[in-house]
């Protein structure tokens, strides 16, 4: 049977490094050949370098992990944000649509304005509040416009994502638990962690359902979601830290966890204060109803 390729951008991120990982150590190597790629092969803001690679590559389906995703620099480097996270999935719409082949776009529960106290369906409407949420909301709206009713997109939104690799809270809290007697935490933002381990399980579900979910969706892109099981504030993520690390003797002692008002929290971005994803449909479609937060959060913990 003849491999159909795929291309992974962002490889070296913490989702696409995981991404791979699975890849390696599974079955999954007997249907797709994968082809890496990250911004040493690629310029995301330019329209020509996007064109080129995939008409080299000639990929049946992209997997764009590549995103910027640092949600407080975003209020200041706001045209290279729109670039990489708007303009880079235009430009890779225009080329699938040119050349042929499919996109799994990774996308966020950031393009919510979390006011609202019940978990968003993936057709809620989207409301972002900061640069990085708009950008997210601009490349769903780009592909939308550029590849709808051609069976050609799926875009799948998650929240609070934390792997082994790469910048996130979990490895931060970490190190704070291992270095200070105290840590300020905020309590009032409600979501679900996610480890990239699910999530990108999640991912390949998807690449391998593909046909059907469009047969399911009939000509409509796709709108997935796809986040660990359960709620937590920030807080509660970063007390469950500790006490894992506790437990498995990472560290001896944990930092004592005190809870503050975002509002005491000087960050740049504003972000939703409650921004749970409804994943029923995800998990009825790809068959999977996943871990709580808490048995994945372990997983990823043991692998730092």
């Amino acid at each position: 049977m003849k491999k159909k390729k795929m291309l992974l951008t962002g490889a070296s991120g913490q989702l696409g490094s995981t991404f791979s990982f699975l890849y390696r150590n599974s079955q999954l190597n007997d249907y797709y050949e994968l082809q890496s790629i990250d911004v040493e092969q690629i310029d995301f803001t330019n329209e020509e370098s996007i064109l080129s690679s995939l008409s080299f590559y000639s990929p049946s389906i992209i997997v764009n992990c590549g995103a910027y995703t640092s949600v407080d620099k975003a209020e200041e480097e706001i045209d290279l944000t729109m670039s990489i996270n708007a303009q880079a999935p235009s430009y890779f719409a225009k080329a699938l649509k040119k050349f042929g082949g499919k996109i799994l776009q990774i996308s966020t529960d950031f393009v919510f304005n979390g006011y609202q106290n019940t978990p968003y369906l993936p057709n809620s409407t989207r409301s972002p509040l900061g640069v990085y949420g708009k950008s997210k909301a601009e490349g769903e709206y780009e592909i939308e416009k550029i590849l709808g009713g051609l069976n050609q997109s799926i875009i799948l939104r998650t929240s609070w994502l934390m792997g082994a690799t790469g910048k996130n809270f979990a490895k931060t809290m970490l190190k704070l638990h291992q270095e200070r007697n105290e840590i300020r935490v905020v309590y009032d933002q409600i979501g679900c962690p996610t480890s990239t381990i699910s999530l990108a399980a999640a991912c390949w579900k998807i690449v391998m359902l593909e046909n059907s979910i469009f047969d399911n969706y009939k000509n409509k892109i796709p709108i997935l979601h796809w986040s660990d099981n359960g709620a937590a504030s920030w807080y509660d993520l970063a007390f469950e830290i500790g006490e894992i690390a506790k437990r498995i003797g990472y560290i001896e002692y944990p930092a004592k966890v005190i809870p503050i008002n975002s509002a005491d929290y000087q960050a740049k971005a504003k972000r939703p204060a409650y921004s749970i994803l409804d994943c029923m449909e995800t998990r009825k479609t790809i068959s999977t109803q996943g871990l709580h937060w808490k048995q994945e959060l372990k997983k990823i913990i043991k692998f730092i």
